[in-house]
């Protein structure tokens, strides 16, 4: 399982246990949500600029 699926994993499961917060409770939970998230594009992006730079230094040919 890859870290951006484990961090996907993250977001859902915090968001269902907001569902049941209020007031600043809630707060504090969207705004872990959001760090989850945030996490995961960053992830994403690095795995796919890895991944690009993997590509193009595979097919040069010297």
């Amino acid at each position: 399982m890859l870290a951006s699926d484990l961090l996907r994993c993250a977001g859902v499961k915090a968001n269902e246990a907001g569902n049941g917060l209020s007031g600043r409770q809630r707060d504090r939970m969207l705004s872990m949500i959001n760090m989850v998230d945030m996490a995961r594009c960053y992830v994403d992006t690095s795995l796919d600029t890895l991944t690009s730079s993997w590509e193009l230094n595979t097919r040069r040919t010297d």
